[in-house]
């Protein structure tokens, strides 16, 4: 039986971050493109995306935090 199969290289954990910075990214360019032309809601998306982008960049409690000297 296998328990730990060994790499040569480093396989890292899977990440929520990557897709959530990506829809922030996406939320952020819709909304802006609508912000700048005449559709309703634009101003809306395009600061949830800046919030969401901004949450996404955030260290919290259960997040990547930086190391201590």
């Amino acid at each position: 039986m296998i328990e730990s199969q060994r790499h040569s290289y480093h396989l890292v954990d899977p990440s929520p971050w990557p897709i959530s910075g990506s829809l922030g990214a996406l939320a952020t360019t819709v909304g802006g493109v609508m912000y700048m032309h005449p559709f309703q809601g634009g101003a809306t998306l395009l600061s949830l995306g800046l919030i969401f982008i901004l949450y996404t960049m955030t260290p919290g409690p259960s997040g990547a935090s930086l190391p201590s000297s």
